[in-house]
């Protein structure tokens, strides 16, 4: 037991504290971004994205270039400054959130949060149906999603705000699909998911928006749910910005799954970490949590075999025990009865050769009787005579 507690105190640190999977995930991504994260690099990409006027992307890189120590020339510096003042801030704000509302298409972090934030009013599911129904070959992807969100923008009264994750998981991949943001494995395996928890047929012959939230398939909403939640998970330790470079990066449900551990060790530097890795921090998820899950794996089966070794050693001294308890046992009752004294009497002494012996008895004669035959060794006893005539009566 003190093997097997030791142990514990041993290995409790490497899966709880300094050691935890969460703690060794961010070490290893951050010394990924420690290595790719060169001036060269750096100085490369914030050119590029200054030329295209992706002023969101620029800010990443300036953060990344912060975070990674690498000093950037004052001209990309001048040139970021010069578009990110409060007005052109402003203004670029207005016009993403408001494509983002009234269109549900918004590539930077601005259009994406006014697009989830017309859907929980039911207006983006409404406005996505209302113009992709009436079309001759409609996206089945905006459409699922959106007779999704419906159906659980209704559960959420119901349940009291349990499907919320979904529904912004849900929105945010809707608002990406419509911007082109997601990945073309990633859309197609949403397509499937929603194709199981819609039916999209009957939906598109029916082409009525008030009948979308009916048509929900509760036993194919499984697949779907799990990286919508991913998705919410992500937004919650790393906001937008971080989303938005998961769905750049990832072409399966399960890349989204390694994104959002990715977010939830990285937190607020999850972002300019993921735009200077791309795929490259996917892949460091799984090695590190593999490894990690190897490590912990370990440690219980080892504490495991201890406690094993443990039952076998209680059962084997139990044994023992029970063995010397028995001989004792037998060895205290062979002495009690070699101590304890006879209780039969004690026989009697011979009399002395001088005393004189009493007098045989003669022995008395045989009877003869009817259950025993005659002795043929018996003396013989002769009857005495008798007359043959009894005397007469006297007379009178």
């Amino acid at each position: 037991m003190l093997a097997a507690l030791s142990l514990v105190n041993w290995g409790a640190p490497i899966l709880l504290s300094e050691r935890s999977p969460e703690v060794l995930l961010r070490q290893g991504l951050m010394e990924a971004f420690q290595t790719e994260a060169t001036p060269e690099r750096l100085i490369l990409d914030m050119d590029a994205a200054l030329a295209a006027g992706e002023i969101d992307d620029a800010l990443l890189l300036k953060e990344a270039a912060d975070l990674a120590g690498v000093t950037l020339p004052q001209r990309q510096l001048d040139r970021l400054a010069a578009e990110t003042t409060r007005l052109a801030q402003a203004r670029r704000t207005a016009y993403d959130c408001g494509r983002g509302f009234i269109l549900g298409a918004g590539e930077g972090a601005a259009g994406i949060g006014c697009a989830v934030i017309s859907d929980f009013s039911v207006v983006g599911d409404v406005r996505d149906l209302a113009r992709e129904l009436p079309k001759e070959n409609p996206n089945d992807l905006i459409v699922g999603l959106a007779a999704v969100g419906l159906a659980l923008e209704a559960g959420m009264l119901v349940s009291l705000g349990a499907t919320a994750p979904a529904k912004t998981g849900v929105s945010v991949a809707k608002s990406a699909a419509r911007s082109g943001l997601l990945s073309g494995p990633l859309a197609r395996e949403l397509r499937v998911a929603v194709g199981e928890a819609v039916d999209l047929g009957r939906l598109r012959r029916g082409g009525r928006v008030e009948e979308a939230g009916g048509l929900l398939r509760a036993d194919g909403l499984g697949r779907l749910t799990r990286p919508m939640g991913d998705l919410k998970a992500v937004y919650d330790v790393g906001g937008w910005r971080a989303t938005r470079q998961v769905l750049k990066i990832s072409d399966s449900a399960d890349d989204v799954a390694d994104g959002a551990r990715a977010a939830r060790a990285l937190r607020a530097d999850s972002a300019p970490v993921m735009r200077v890795l791309g795929k490259g921090a996917l892949r460091g998820t799984k090695i590190v949590m593999r490894g990690a899950w190897k490590i912990a794996s370990a440690i219980f089966a080892v504490i495991a075999g201890i406690f094993q070794i443990l039952l076998v050693a209680r059962d084997l001294l139990r044994a023992s025990l029970r063995l010397v308890w028995w001989g004792l046992k037998g060895f205290v009752r062979a002495f009690l009865a070699g101590v304890r004294p006879d209780p039969r009497p004690a026989p009697r002494p011979a009399p002395p050769s001088s005393a004189r012996p009493a007098p045989r008895a003669a022995p008395e004669p045989a009877r003869l009787t009817a259950a025993s035959p005659p002795r043929l060794d018996a003396p013989l006893e002769i009857p005495s005579a008798r007359p043959a005539f009894a005397d007469p009566a006297p007379q009178a």
